[in-house]
Order: structure tokens, then C-alpha cells, then sequence
């Protein structure tokens, strides 16, 4: 019984390990995207929340776009850019970090879902 609580931690490391090593491959040496800028237009630590709501939602001054993704990724990400740097490789770090969270996190809620489903077949998904 031991065996199979260490191999599953052992799965869900090496699955983790993987993920993050695909992710630095693909974000090395690569500009940012536009998503990438306007989320790091919209979420400037210098201006207040409300602002950054009202860029969100698409009031931007001269032009009407909005992008859509949670406005909490926004609100955090505007606090890390208050700890760290305002610098678009800070904001592509968050979302490094809160992406490789987000493997582990989904292959657990995954397997407590469902026994049947197979971890290495969730983990390719992902």
C-alpha cells in the first residue's frame, strides 16, 4: 500500500518536472504575445483597481478591446507586479508558476472525480 502512495507521488512529480520543462522550452527566447501585453497593460500596479477594471471590461481611452481571462488572474498578477518588477518577463513568470501549479492540481482533482480515469491519459491532456 505504501508502494502505490510513493509511486503516485513519484507520477505526479515527474509529470510536474515534465510540464515545467516543455513550458521553459517554449517560452525561451520568445517575444511576448499580444494577450501578454494587454494583460500587462491592463494590470499596472501604478494605477488603482478600478482602473484596472475599467481596462478590463474595455475602456481603454481610444479603442474598444478587451481580452478574456479571469479578472482575478488580473488582481493577482497586479500584486505580483507590486513584489517583483513591472517588466513583461514578471508577468510571464506568474503565469509559469501558476501553470505549472495547475498540473498537479487538476491530475488530483481529476482522480478524486473519477478512480477510473488514468493519470497518464489526463496527463497528456494537459
Amino acid at each position: 500500500m505504501k508502494f502505490v502512495k510513493y509511486q503516485k507521488i513519484l507520477m505526479y512529480v515527474t509529470i510536474t518536472l515534465i510540464s515545467l520543462v516543455i513550458r521553459l522550452y517554449v517560452m525561451n527566447d520568445k517575444e511576448s504575445w499580444h494577450d501578454e501585453w494587454h494583460s500587462i497593460y491592463v494590470s499596472n500596479p501604478n494605477i488603482e483597481l478600478s482602473q484596472t477594471m475599467d481596462r478590463y471590461w474595455g475602456n481603454k481611452g481610444d479603442t474598444f478591446l478587451t481580452e478574456y481571462y479571469p479578472p482575478l488572474y488580473l488582481i493577482l498578477l497586479k500584486f505580483f507586479f507590486n513584489f517583483f518588477s513591472y517588466i513583461d518577463e514578471t508577468g510571464r513568470n506568474f503565469s509559469l508558476i501558476f501553470g505549472i501549479l495547475s498540473i498537479p492540481l487538476s491530475l488530483y482533482i481529476f482522480e478524486k472525480i473519477n478512480k477510473k480515469i488514468k493519470i497518464i491519459i489526463i496527463s497528456v491532456l494537459l
